[in-house]
């Protein structure tokens, strides 16, 4: 809703080495430039010791990222969370569609992903 606001690509950069995820938008000078949002989501998240994340979005210039478009446009990816043999799957499946869970629950709770998805 916000890349529709503001009329700006935003970017949901995740970092499965490091197990964390932070938001980043176009910074309107029209060279595809991002910058951190200056907002609780734009500071870097780290998952729980423990969980792993997981992804097939391809890497571009070795970052990984899902683009929210102003026209509601958005990368089409799973991003699994992972505990020994329990995970859950975070997926949209079309360029129009909308990040759901879609996988079996993690055991003894959930992983809030910043409000993002």
């Amino acid at each position: 809703m916000q890349a529709l606001s503001d009329n700006l690509p935003y970017r949901l950069n995740i970092s499965e080495a490091q197990r964390s995820w932070w938001v980043t938008k176009d910074d309107g000078t029209g060279q595809n430039t991002f910058a951190r949002v200056n907002t609780e989501f734009g500071k870097e998240s780290v998952l729980p010791d423990g969980i792993t994340m997981t992804s097939d979005i391809a890497a571009v210039d070795g970052q990984k990222y899902i683009t929210f478009m102003p026209d509601g446009h958005t990368d089409v990816c799973t991003i699994r969370l992972q505990s020994g043999g329990n995970y859950v799957d975070v997926a949209c499946e079309t360029p129009m569609g909308v990040y759901h869970v879609a996988g079996a629950p993690l055991a003894g709770g959930s992983v809030r992903m910043a409000g993002v998805f």
